[in-house]
């Protein structure tokens, strides 16, 4: 009886060495296996961090690209525009002076006409008048230029004012 209580004793320190070694087994699986999924998952959420990161930066770098661009359009569109207005001015400034120089030679030729129109209109009258008349129709014919020259003067100065 003894033999059979020391072998069921001996049985059953077996068995509980074997459910105790597969226990030990499986919570070292079970531990294993968790170990392992919660790395993978660290992984998994480092790999999304770092992607979201990356999207963030190039978003960023995009952002700083398209603003360089723009201010680069706006400021050949200001330059393209500066130098328009400044040959619209200088052109405008060039015809002001070709007026004013037109004026002026118009104002000399038209004041020779009249000296030689009135030179042969003095060429005449000196003909046909005797010597008192003469003179009453010069001194007429002199203060009609000085008021002609005066006219012309007046509108230069107008036209150049």
């Amino acid at each position: 009886m003894l033999v059979i209580t020391i072998g069921i004793i001996l049985v059953i320190i077996k068995v509980n060495t074997i459910v105790i070694n597969m226990v030990t087994t499986l919570v070292i699986t079970v531990l294993l296996t968790l170990v392992i999924s919660l790395a993978i998952i660290q992984v998994i959420m480092l790999v999304v961090i770092l992607v979201i990161l990356l999207v963030i930066v190039l978003v960023i770098i995009l952002v700083i690209i398209l603003v360089i661009v723009l201010v680069i359009i706006l400021v050949i569109i200001l330059v393209i525009m500066l130098v328009i207005i400044l040959v619209i001015v200088l052109v405008i400034i060039l015809v002001i002076i070709l007026a004013i120089i037109l004026v002026i030679m118009l104002a000399i030729v038209l004041v020779i006409i009249l000296v030689i129109i009135l030179v042969i209109i003095l060429a005449i009258v000196l003909v046909s008048v005797v010597v008192t008349k003469l003179v009453i129709i010069l001194v007429i014919i002199l203060v009609i230029i000085l008021v002609i020259i005066l006219a012309i003067v007046l509108v230069i100065v107008l036209v150049i004012q």
